[in-house]
Parts: C-alpha cells; sequence; structure tokens
C-alpha cells in the first residue's frame, strides 16, 4: 500500500488528480471485506503525511466511505508538488493498474516535472478566469509587436491562442482549459484586481509632514500599463520645478525630485512585490518633507540571503516574466540597473540618499525619498512663477518702487519680470508676496486713477482674476496667506 501510496504522489502520468487507495476491499470484485473501518485506522492512514519512509511529506485524506455492502476506508493522495517522493530510498511509480520501481529515464522525467511544477507565481494559471477576462486587442496591437519584431509577425500564421501561450500570457488548469496566467491578468486583464486583489496602487498627497487628511487621494486600479500611466500623472502633478536661467549658461531644472528616479522605485515596487498570501496594495505617500513608498513583499532570493548588502546585494526576480512584460513595455531597465540609475538621478538633482526600513519578518521593503535642496530658492513652481509675472506687470508702470523696497527690481533696468523673480531670494519673494496681499485693495485703486468706469471694472477684473490665479498656484505649491483675524497676522505661511 505504501508503494502506491508513492506512486500516486508522483503522478508519473500526470494526470494532476489524487489517487484514491480503498483499503477494506476485496482485491478483485472491489466489495467490502466486512473490516472494521473505526477512528484508529482512519488516523493510522492519515498518519501517512508524516511517515519518515517517504522522502518528503504528502497531502493525504483519509475517509470513511459507506457502500451497499458495508464500509471500506479510502485515502486519498494528491500529487506531491516537489517529485521524485521517495519510499525507503526508492522511487515508484504507477502505469495503467499496477505500480512498480521507476527506472532511470523515469526517475530524470520525474526531476523535469518538478522543475516545471516550481515555477514563479506570475506563470501560475488562474483556474476562475477565461480569455474573454482579458483585452486581446491591446495584446495583438499594443504587446505582440514589442515582443516580436515586424518580419516575424508577418510570417507567423499561429492562432491567436497559440501567441498568448507563447508570450506566457495564458496556461493550461487541470482541467486542460485555456486560462490566463497571473502575467496575462497583469498586463491584459480588463479587470485585474477582480482575481488579483493587491494589484493596484494606493497613491496619498497629505499636504502635512506628519500624518492628516489628504488632498489628493486615488486608488489606481488597472493593468500594469494603466496603473503605470495614471501614478505618473499623479507624481507629474504634484511635483515642483525651479528654472535657473540667469546665473547658467544654458536653462536648469531644479525639481523636488526628478521624475526617472520616481518611476524607477516606483515602477520597482510594483515588479517586485509579492502578488501571492496578500491584498495589500504598493503604496505611495507624498509628504510635504517626503515620499514614502512600500513594496508588500520582501527581500527575495539571493538578495534576501546578502540582506546585509542591500541595496547593494545584486538582483533577484521573484516576478522574472513580468520583468521581461515591463521591460518590453519601457516601464523598467533589467540587469539589476534600475534602482542604480535612480540614485544616480537623485544625487544629480540634489537629493539626499535614499533611505530603506525592513520590517522584522521581511515581508515589506519601506522606501523613504527626501526633497531636493532647492539652493536657497524660493520653492515655486514654473506655473506659480508666470502667474506672479502677469500680476506684477499690471503694477509694474506704478510700482517700480514696490519691486525696489523688496529687491527684486532690476537697477540697470534691462531684465523682463521673470528674470528678476528668478534671481531673487526666497526672502525677497516673501516680502513681494506679503505686501500686495496687504495692498491689494489700493493697488487696485491706483490702476483705476483716470479711466472711465467700464475701464475701471475692466481692469479690476483684470486684477482679481490674476490674484486668484496667482492665490491658487501658492495653494498647489504648499503655502497660503493668513486670513484675517487668524492668529500671527498677515503673512505666507506653509498649508
Amino acid at each position: 500500500v505504501l508503494q502506491t501510496v508513492c506512486a500516486f504522489a508522483n503522478d508519473f502520468p500526470e494526470r494532476k488528480k489524487p489517487g484514491v487507495i480503498f483499503i477494506g476491499a476485496d482485491d478483485k470484485s472491489g466489495k467490502p471485506v466486512n473490516r472494521a473501518v473505526d477512528e484508529k485506522l482512519l488516523a493510522q492512514l492519515g498518519g501517512v503525511r508524516e511517515d519518515p519512509k517517504f522522502s518528503a511529506p504528502l497531502a493525504v485524506l483519509a475517509t470513511r466511505v459507506s457502500c451497499e455492502d458495508g464500509e471500506v476506508a479510502a485515502l486519498q493522495v494528491a500529487p506531491s508538488s516537489s517529485p521524485p517522493v521517495k519510499f525507503l530510498q526508492r522511487v515508484y511509480v504507477r502505469t495503467d493498474a499496477s505500480t512498480r520501481a521507476a527506472t532511470f529515464e523515469e526517475e530524470l522525467r520525474l526531476s523535469e516535472m518538478r522543475l516545471r511544477r516550481n515555477r514563479p507565481f506570475d506563470l501560475s494559471p488562474l483556474p476562475h478566469a477565461g480569455l474573454d477576462d482579458l483585452n486581446l486587442s491591446f495584446f495583438r496591437e499594443d504587446y505582440l509587436p514589442k515582443i516580436v519584431d515586424e518580419d516575424t509577425l508577418k510570417a507567423n500564421r499561429r492562432e491567436l491562442t497559440a501567441q498568448l501561450a507563447a508570450a506566457k500570457m495564458i496556461d493550461r488548469d487541470e482541467g486542460d482549459r485555456s486560462v490566463p496566467t497571473v502575467l496575462g491578468m497583469l498586463v491584459l486583464g480588463r479587470c485585474p484586481k477582480d482575481f488579483l486583489p493587491g494589484a493596484y496602487v494606493q497613491f496619498l498627497r497629505i499636504d502635512s509632514n506628519e500624518w492628516d487628511d489628504p488632498v489628493d487621494e486615488e486608488a489606481i486600479f488597472g493593468t500594469i500599463p494603466d496603473i503605470a500611466r495614471r501614478l505618473r500623472e499623479k507624481l507629474r502633478a504634484h511635483n515642483r520645478v525651479r528654472v535657473e536661467y540667469v546665473s547658467v549658461p544654458l536653462e536648469k531644472r531644479h525639481w523636488l525630485y526628478p521624475e526617472t528616479a520616481l518611476l524607477q522605485i516606483t515602477h520597482n515596487a510594483i515588479m517586485h512585490r509579492r502578488y501571492e498570501g496578500t491584498n495589500a496594495p504598493v503604496r505611495v505617500y507624498w509628504f510635504n518633507n517626503r515620499i514614502e513608498i512600500d513594496n508588500p513583499g520582501g527581500l527575495h532570493g539571493d538578495v534576501r540571503a546578502r540582506a546585509s548588502e542591500f541595496p547593494d546585494a545584486g538582483c533577484d526576480y521573484r516576478n522574472p516574466n513580468l520583468a521581461e512584460a515591463m521591460k518590453a513595455l519601457g516601464l523598467v531597465q533589467t540587469f539589476g540597473s534600475g534602482l542604480g540609475l535612480a540614485r544616480q538621478d537623485l544625487e544629480k538633482n540634489g537629493n539626499p540618499p535614499i533611505e530603506w526600513k525592513r520590517d522584522i519578518l521581511e515581508v515589506h521593503v519601506h522606501c523613504i525619498l527626501r526633497p531636493a535642496d532647492m539652493g536657497g530658492k524660493f520653492r515655486m513652481s514654473q506655473k506659480t512663477m508666470i502667474s506672479l509675472a502677469q500680476l506684477l506687470r499690471l503694477l509694474n508702470t506704478r510700482d517700480n518702487e514696490l519691486f525696489r523696497k523688496h529687491g527684486v527690481a532690476d537697477p540697470m533696468g534691462g531684465r523682463d519680470i521673470e528674470e528678476m523673480l528668478a534671481r531673487a531670494e526666497a526672502k525677497q519673494l516673501r516680502g513681494l508676496l506679503n505686501e500686495i496681499n496687504r495692498k491689494k485693495n489700493t493697488l487696485r485703486l491706483q490702476m483705476s486713477d483716470g479711466m472711465t468706469e467700464n475701464e475701471k471694472r475692466e481692469k479690476d477684473a483684470i486684477f482679481s482674476e490674476h490674484w486668484e490665479d496667482l492665490r491658487l498656484c501658492l495653494r498647489e505649491d504648499g503655502f497660503r496667506f493668513r486670513e484675517d483675524g487668524e492668529n500671527g497676522g498677515d503673512g505666507l505661511i506653509s498649508v
């Protein structure tokens, strides 16, 4: 009996279904032999799973089966995930209705089966999904041309299912149906979260250095290409740049965070995260003084073995096929260069080094990015700079004194307003903005001298429009003016 248990565990014919051994039935007639099927017998049969005579633990289930002529015990033996299984140092297989010792060639084939069964999770079939759950037009029109050259595609006469299988997007389940793989669902799925609950990114923009109500919040769902595109839009919307074009021969841009580094690190988290055994998303939390990126999947393989050297511990792939697909889509680098490039871009932009944190159980990797030193300049986006310049042009003919008072005016008179603002220090810009805020009603009246009523109303409307636009831009940059009666008096403050 134990030799047959070993043979069922090896599943040499690859039926991928449990084998059943009936205890207490006649070998020829199959009828019960009136043997008592009690709890002691069932416990004895169930104990086979940890019998030291076998080379590996087994998945077995012992049950009592009632039939017309009595009772028998049924021992179900599931196929092992790590064949070949040995019993007393020998490998057994079952062909037809007989059990025998395996030949050398059959043992080799069982070893090959183990390698196939131990493939990465991103190639696992999803038995509850079907081809209707995949966006096949995206596969034909967008993805396939990225992984197969044009001449090969023209000469290729294979059916769509064969092309999907070759691209590892589908596989056969235990019922021999074509079903999507995890990779196929992540890249082509119409709704990946229905089958992989953690396959999304949670984005938060918190207008503070500590936890507070978010000013922007979105759970980003979809395929990997969709998530990457939407996440890129979010990161761009909240990033800030200062353009330097006076003190250098060519225009130079200083970002709070270089976009290339943000994309490398967030895409890296999407690629290396664990998709099985967790419903947690990749988290991207943007605070005023940092960005936190949380990857629900600890260090993997060789990198985990060299954890003390992380992040200089080389590279290994938890989802190697997803990595190939993301490279084909232009979302990541290969050969472990992504993080290295991100670190270079951060250093070049003036950002502090990346901070890494790992939990005790090694199931999460936490990355913290700090904003760049903006060189002592006022952290004003280009959009805000343009809005302020437009407002100041309305005052330029009457309020040169306003510029000179705050050190913003050009003594030679040869630079335009944008140039003067670019050269101004943070203290000068703050002083200028605060005085405009205090005197906005007076400035509006000065613009109205000698005008008709219609011209006054028109100029007032223009001033009000530019002023509200500037306030909105400053708010997006993280600043606002104190309201009347607010503690601290008037002035520009962080939101």
